[in-house]
């Protein structure tokens, strides 16, 4: 998720598709390896997937109804459209 947060675009990319090949190789090591069967690596990917949508949602929120809030008045208990 950090990844999404970098600016250059191609090191974004970057950075997104090794991380994404990371999880893959690690998933066909444990299949070869035989430490698990291939329902296992399906469900903790469809968990990791969920997880991801989940975090991805949390860190959208960040810039929402900046504008109508009052840093200020935060602290004091009051909006900016409760001051109006």
């Amino acid at each position: 998720m950090a990844a999404t947060r970098i600016r250059n675009t191609l090191v974004r990319r970057l950075v997104i598709a090794l991380c994404v090949l990371a999880w893959l190789s690690v998933a066909y090591a444990r299949l070869y390896r035989g430490a698990h069967h291939t329902t296992d690596i399906l469900v903790g990917i469809v968990n990791g997937l969920a997880c991801t949508a989940l975090a991805w949602g949390y860190l959208r929120r960040d810039g929402e109804g900046a504008e109508e809030r009052d840093p200020g008045a935060e602290r004091a208990g009051e909006t900016a459209q409760s001051r109006a």
